[in-house]
């Protein structure tokens, strides 16, 4: 009996005060202050691209993009490889060439080469010689007659360059007589090739041959495509 009441008191002490233990705290507690991040210094970059996938075409001024890290644009200078030469409207460059091949471009920082990058120059692509508009085709007399001259055009080109027609020869083709040839110079249609083509009349066929022109850069005369037109 006194073991019995023994061990009762005991476990009753042992639980005294268990009312006043403190308890865990389970509130958010607030993140610790992020450490600063470490900042990397990047090496200066520089990078010079041309409009067209690094292509760049001979007797035209071909814009260059000149892009710069860690670098001023102002200590920046550009040196083509002759016969090319660089001129440059504030912050903006041209690179004009005078021959197919590859362009080498330098560029220097005050004075210390620091890149140098590689252009591919090739010519203009071949215009597209036209009369009216079109190529080749039918077209009314009187619309025919109206036509001042031969243009080359040069079509899905992004540049504003202007090839000049710098001759061509006419035929006229008809039913009950003979056919009869004239020559032009330029591309304007003046003299006796004029008088050819106001002969025209409906089912006349008229053939534009031997057309030739000149593209910024050529040094010869290109031969363009022939037209040929049925009078209605």
């Amino acid at each position: 009996m006194i073991r019995t009441t023994l061990i009762l008191l005991l476990i009753v002490g042992s639980c005294w005060g268990c009312d006043h233990l403190p308890l865990a705290d389970e509130r958010a507690r607030p993140e610790p202050p992020a450490l600063p991040a470490e900042v990397i210094s990047a090496d200066p970059f520089v990078n010079l691209t041309a409009s067209k996938m690094n292509v760049v075409y001979v007797g035209f001024p071909n814009p260059l993009n000149l892009r710069s890290t860690g670098i001023d644009l102002n200590d920046l200078t550009l040196i083509a490889s002759p016969p090319g030469y660089i001129t440059q409207h504030e912050k903006e460059y041209e690179l004009n060439v005078s021959a197919v091949g590859i362009q080498m471009v330098k560029v220097l920082n005050k004075g210390i080469l620091i890149n140098e990058f590689t252009f591919r120059a090739k010519s203009i692509p071949d215009p597209v010689a036209k009369l009216g508009g079109i190529s080749s085709g039918k077209m009314g007399a009187g619309q025919f007659k109206a036509q001042r001259g031969l243009f080359a055009m040069l079509d899905n080109f992004d540049f504003d360059v202007r090839c000049m027609i710098t001759g061509f020869s006419v035929t006229r083709h008809a039913l009950e007589e003979d056919r009869q040839t004239e020559t032009n110079k330029g591309g304007n249609i003046e003299g006796k090739s004029n008088q050819l083509m106001l002969k025209a009349e409906p089912k006349d066929i008229y053939t534009f041959t031997d057309v030739r022109a000149k593209c910024p850069g050529d040094k010869a005369n290109r031969t363009l495509n022939s037209l040929v037109f049925e009078i209605r």
